[in-house]
């Protein structure tokens, strides 16, 4: 059986060829100084240039293992699940979502350099 963090690297692993470097570095920082919903929100803002990392980030949080990896977290998309959250949902979320950009931030700079990555726009 796999370990949380096995699942969320393995989960990245699948989708870190997509996800610009630079956009992978940025993301926990953006989250930690400005909140996951205000992140979000300006992802989703800038859909051309972020979106491939919004949407793995909504599957994991959302979809993944049949409901999400946040209980209590539901929504169509990411932001309106995060919006109608409660307290507690929302920290757990964000922690969550930390840890599964951490994995972002490590892979995806290597799959650039293999060659998968799209790089910045």
């Amino acid at each position: 059986m796999s370990s949380l963090e096995q699942k969320r690297a393995r989960h990245v692993l699948e989708r870190a060829r997509d996800i610009p470097a630079d956009r992978a570095k940025r993301a926990p920082a953006m989250v930690r100084h400005n909140g996951l919903v205000q992140s979000v929100a300006f992802w989703r803002e800038k859909s051309s240039e972020w979106e491939t990392l919004n949407l793995a980030l909504e599957d994991w949080l959302l979809r993944t293992a049949g409901g999400g990896t946040v209980p209590g977290l539901s929504g169509k998309t990411l932001l309106e699940a995060l919006v109608n959250a409660d307290t507690d949902t929302y920290r757990l979320a964000t922690s969550e979502a930390l840890a599964y950009l951490g994995w972002m931030k490590r892979l995806a700079p290597q799959a650039e350099e293999a060659g998968g990555s799209r790089g910045s726009p």
